[in-house]
């Protein structure tokens, strides 16, 4: 067996397959073909039945169930927009017009974790769904909210969050500050992510301080 098998891997594959079900009359087609395209394409990284796994657990979700149905959803959506004199982007994995109306980014999380571990890894990507709320307020200014949600696939846990326009402004702020702070070559280790960096080997980091 793959164990937990391959991180990377077995994130390419279930966002590759969840990119192809934007609605539920495409998750009514061969949805099994494609989810063995997603596992070949990792030559054998990832096992076919945790990428059927990891997709049925949100296909079977509720907030999956609200996507699916909704009359309008993007998934992977490229977004830019300019904030103070830069352009950002990124790319949501699923935006989709909830019943009130207003546009809710869904981001999945694939990480083999335990339940106990959600509120460590929500605040370890925080920043990132709080960059593509701010990038979505932009393209949306009229909301009042950008509601948001992180999914994580292993446990089929929803973590929902929202964000109001004066929040976005505090995000923005902050996210301007740590944009100059690295231009000018600042850089701050944060401790709290070191066993989740690529760089943290044997409880050392490797980068010098």
């Amino acid at each position: 067996g793959e164990g937990d098998g391959d991180g990377t891997a077995r994130g390419s594959a279930v966002h590759k397959v969840l990119a192809q079900l934007r609605t539920k009359a495409d998750c009514e087609r061969d949805l099994e073909a494609s989810i063995r395209a997603s596992v070949a394409s990792t030559f054998g990284a990832v096992s076919v039945d945790t990428v059927r796994a990891h997709v049925h657990h949100f296909l079977k979700s509720e907030i999956g169930g609200r996507a699916l149905n909704a009359q309008e959803s993007n998934c992977e959506q490229h977004i830019h927009a300019q904030i103070g004199p830069h352009i950002l982007n990124g790319i949501v994995d699923r935006l989709f017009k909830d019943s009130e109306g207003l546009w809710h980014l869904i981001d999945y999380k694939t990480d083999a974790i335990e339940p106990s571990e959600i509120a460590a890894r929500v605040n370890y990507y925080r920043p990132q769904i709080e960059l593509y709320a701010l990038l979505v307020h932009r393209l949306y200014p009229e909301q009042p909210v950008i509601p948001m949600t992180f999914f994580f696939t292993h446990l089929a846990e929803a973590y929902p969050m929202q964000l109001t326009a004066e929040e976005l402004g505090a995000v923005e702020k902050a996210l301007l500050k740590r944009i100059e702070a690295i231009q000018g070559g600042v850089f701050e280790k944060n401790r709290e992510h070191c066993p989740l960096c690529p760089y943290f080997v044997n409880e050392q980091c490797l980068v010098q301080d």
